[in-house]
């Protein structure tokens, strides 16, 4: 038994009402007794239970889907592995996720009526059904999550690092509108974050909130890659509470997932043409009149491509003041709105932004964003790394001033492997 805060009703007499039988019911706040159960069930494992001990007696369960698919799963004859609220191994996922789709809204009432009707304290069996007093059941909180499992853990906390550390900077509060709601206008909440937290055990997690809902990415258990949705108001994903909703709200959750991975593909995998980065260079042009080209050696303009990533999932566009701080953020320096404007519009003559008709705000184009993803990985993953590499080593040059065939070959597969790894590739 625990005190908690609780919306119930009291009961008070009325001040202007003489009827002795009369009573006003009010909506409160209040600290009062909950009890609390936990039992392992014969279907879904360890589960708990909360009653308030007030009117209207609000019932609280907590279930573990995991814990339930791989009991379900055993006795279907399939063989499992599990640990701790994971599945590690099975032979035939196919089979296992057939199972979990079975998974329907009247097995979770079922669990949820008997053992309440069976605990809770406040009606008789005949009393409620008498009265035809009934408990209806909504979602509180919901979590569904896509893993990726590993052998090594090792390398599991390698690539889960590398993951964290490039998507931290592309992706931006304002950019998580279009994840979490897939849609090109509206009302959007102003509650939005995205955080990298690290903790001892060698758990970092990226993790992306906006309202009452958030994403996150970590190591769970040192085997597992897992990507989870959590919702704490199913409206905010245009879902109904009721639990009547589970297979709605089990396919807003896994496209949600899917758009949160989308989001994160160009800063993993990016392809680049041959002659692509060159023929930026050229005169581009807007509305039939010629623009200047963009010179890669030009520290600004890089880093207005660079902010490219953060406003790339604006649905209403983004404006020349919102890219400002953070091209200042980039180049350490003031960034004024007429230098925006004047760059903005050489991304424009290159296609890598457009503008919005009847407003005067920008959108970043895919190719933008691919292109950007292009720039920063040669940037910071290649250039930089060979430079500083080069600067160190410091021997000097063969007799006719070049370094013999054998240096190119080998720097040439060092780089297709390098290349490789970092994600980046030349297209077909």
């Amino acid at each position: 038994k625990g005190r908690e805060k609780a919306r119930l009703y009291e009961s008070r007499e009325p001040r202007q009402s003489t009827d002795p039988l009369h009573r006003n019911l009010l909506r409160r706040e209040r600290y009062v007794d909950h009890y609390y159960f936990y039992l392992v069930d014969r279907y879904w494992g360890a589960m708990s239970l909360k009653f308030c001990s007030h009117i209207p007696f609000n019932v609280t369960v907590f279930l573990n889907g995991n814990r339930w698919l791989a009991e379900e799963a055993r006795r279907r004859g399939l063989r499992v592995g599990t640990k701790e609220n994971s599945i590690v191994r099975c032979r035939d996922p196919e089979i296992l996720q057939e199972v979990s789709d079975s998974l329907v809204w009247q097995r979770i009432r079922s669990v949820c009526d008997t053992w309440t009707y069976r605990l809770l304290p406040a009606f008789t069996e005949d009393e409620r059904r008498g009265s035809g007093f009934h408990y209806r059941w909504f979602f509180s909180q919901v979590e569904m999550s896509h893993n990726l499992v590993f052998k090594k853990s090792e390398r599991l906390t390698e690539i889960l690092e590398e993951h964290v550390d490039r998507n931290r900077r592309s992706l931006h509060p304002v950019s998580l509108k279009t994840v979490f709601r897939n849609r090109p206008g509206g009302s959007y909440k102003s509650e939005m974050e995205v955080s990298v937290r690290h903790s001892f055990g060698a758990l970092t997690v990226l993790k992306a909130r906006y309202g009452k809902s958030l994403l996150r990415q970590y190591n769970n258990h040192g085997t597992t890659f897992r990507t989870e949705g959590v919702t704490n108001d199913t409206r905010e994903l245009g879902v109904g509470k009721s639990i009547e909703n589970l297979e709605e709200l089990r396919r807003s959750l896994l496209a949600l997932i899917a758009r949160f991975q989308a989001a994160q593909t160009p800063a993993v995998a990016t392809v680049m043409n041959r002659g692509e980065l060159a023929a930026l260079a050229e005169p581009g042009r807007v509305n039939d009149i010629p623009t200047a080209g963009i010179k890669l050696e030009n520290e600004r303009i890089l880093a207005v491509i660079a902010a490219l990533p953060r406003l790339a999932n604006v649905p209403e566009g983004f404006r020349a003041r919102e890219l400002c701080p953070i091209v200042e953020e980039i180049l350490g320096r003031p960034y004024t709105r007429a230098q925006a404007t004047y760059d903005l519009r050489k991304l424009r003559g290159k296609d890598l932004v457009q503008r919005r008709p009847c407003r005067n705000a920008y959108y970043s184009t895919p190719e933008g964003f691919r292109i950007a993803a292009v720039l920063a990985k040669l940037k910071e993953e290649l250039l930089e790394p060979i430079l500083t590499t080069a600067r160190k080593a410091g021997k000097a040059p063969s007799s006719d001033g070049r370094p013999p065939g054998c240096y190119y070959r080998s720097l040439a597969e060092q780089l297709r492997l390098l290349c490789e790894y970092i994600g980046l590739e030349a297209a077909a």
